[in-house]
């Protein structure tokens, strides 16, 4: 079994091929499969035109099933009890009762791994533990040592928990120090990065991205991206006060006598969300949005075309933040919000100084 630490989105899928030819595996006529929770038409067309360009089997997307709070807390006290007892047994018959399975021979697989779910593919990896990569979505993984035990809705936390802590974990450098959390980090060489984001920027998506963000930076010399994030969703603060943050950080940005102004949005930021800041944001001709069609192409390969610009990443902790500073040299901040919980707020504070962030109150 091969291990992969990497960021999510289409930037995982770049780093899970980098971690192939790493490793010496071919790529061409490999499948790939997805395991994402949110699907939709922007993610299909980056993770097809990408597979596409690197000779690769898109097979498309294997909805995982949901293991989030929510679902349990309507099963009966009997079922929390299983779930509590014998989380594995109750994920297996679940599986089972859903007709889910990893298809055969499949050979690189990316995923998306959100908090509170078991995923599919950790319980494939014990049973068959040589046919793939296996892509560890985000950053700042939690203990490996734990058992996958312990009351009803904390007893699916996974995948971390299951990873013996002397695996070797395929990593791009600036994840380095979460890799050594889990095993023996196997960076990815630069020259080796470069080169899949070379071959990424010749898809058609990533063209138009590249000729879109050419024309907003043509006279700028500064750049800054605000990389959005699931705030509202996630709880960490009230839907109604989401868009007045990031028109905050705007405004910290403006401040900083900033250029350029690119909000980078979520692939999974609601229509709603994006439709308020457009129109908030129609009126300032420096700041622009990027359109929901290219919400799933990544930055991080196009720091080569922003080389001569001074950049500036701000978002509250979004691993985007990490990426982007160590392939552009930007520096990047996180900005505060007395809005925040204070649960997120430790959260985020633990990620500043974790990751040299500074972090900025307003």
């Amino acid at each position: 079994m091969q291990w992969l630490i990497a960021p999510g989105g289409v930037t995982q899928l770049l780093t899970l091929l980098c971690a192939m030819e790493r490793t010496g595996k071919g790529l061409s006529g490999s499948r790939v499969y997805s395991v994402c929770y949110y699907w939709g038409e922007s993610m299909a067309l980056a993770l097809t035109q990408t597979c596409a360009r690197f000779d690769i089997e898109f097979a498309g997307n294997l909805e995982p099933l949901d293991y989030s709070p929510s679902v349990l807390e309507a099963a009966s006290a009997w079922r929390k009890t299983q779930v509590s007892l014998s989380p594995r047994r109750f994920h297996a018959r679940l599986a089972k009762r859903a007709g889910w399975q990893v298809p055969e021979r499949a050979y690189g697989l990316a995923c998306c791994i959100r908090p509170w779910v078991y995923d599919e593919l950790f319980l494939a990896s014990i049973t068959r533990p040589v046919e793939y990569l296996c892509a560890i979505d985000g950053i700042s993984p939690r203990s490996p040592d734990r058992k996958l035990n312990g009351k009803p809705w904390r007893g699916l936390d996974a995948p971390f928990r299951d990873l013996p802590s002397n695996l070797e974990i395929h990593c791009p450098d600036y994840l380095e120090s979460e890799a050594k959390r889990l095993g023996e980090p196997k960076c990815i060489p630069k020259s080796v990065e470069a080169s899949v984001f070379s071959e990424y920027r010749q898809t058609p998506i990533a063209s138009e991205f590249a000729e879109l963000l050419g024309n907003w930076c043509i006279n700028a010399t500064s750049v800054a991206f605000i990389f959005s994030q699931q705030l509202s969703q996630c709880g960490y603060l009230e839907e109604s006060e989401e868009v007045p943050y990031y028109m905050m950080v705007v405004d910290a940005l403006k401040d900083r006598g900033i250029d350029t102004i690119i909000f980078k949005q979520h692939p999974r930021d609601p229509a709603a969300k994006i439709s308020e800041l457009t129109d908030r944001i129609q009126v300032m001709s420096h700041v622009h949005i990027v359109p929901p069609r290219y919400a799933c192409v990544p930055i991080e390969p196009f720091g080569d075309q922003l080389a001569s610009k001074q950049l500036v990443g701000a978002s509250s902790n979004s691993t985007a933040l990490l990426s982007f500073r160590a392939l552009t040299d930007a520096t990047v901040f996180s900005v505060d919000s007395a809005c925040f919980t204070d649960g997120f707020r430790q959260e985020r504070d633990q990620f500043c100084q974790s990751h040299g962030v500074e972090l900025i109150a307003t």
